[in-house]
């Protein structure tokens, strides 16, 4: 038996080197469980990120049932990233990267008690 507590929002921020597999990963297990996600990729790769927004808005207007923002994008730098690392409401970041930004991630989000997913330094 399985028991799903939705946090509310997740955060997902991914590489350059990995552009859609992450947040794929990591979106269907949040929306599965009743969370919503707000995705930051890579300033490297936006284009593939808003072709990824604008299929998963196409797939889930088919349903007619999926609550709007249900993803939502944010692109932008590391500012952008640290905006979503350090935002109150979004109570778990999985954040795929190098060592050096889970460094700078991972006590942001202890210092508030948030939950962490970090892959970092190419540990795939």
């Amino acid at each position: 038996m399985e028991t799903w507590h939705p946090l509310g929002v997740v955060g997902v921020i991914s590489a350059f080197n990995f552009p859609v597999a992450v947040w794929s990963w990591n979106a269907a297990l949040a929306i599965v469980c009743g969370n919503s996600v707000v995705w930051k990729p890579s300033e490297k790769t936006p284009l593939t990120a808003l072709a990824v927004q604008g299929i998963f808005e196409r797939a889930s207007a088919r349903f007619g049932d999926a609550p709007e923002g249900l993803s939502q994008l944010l692109i932008g730098d590391r500012a952008v990233g640290e905006a979503l690392v350090d935002n109150p409401k979004v109570p778990l970041v999985s954040a795929t990267g190098s060592t050096r930004m889970g460094r700078d991630v991972g006590p942001r989000l202890a210092k508030r008690f948030a939950r962490a997913i970090l892959e970092l330094g190419g540990n795939n």
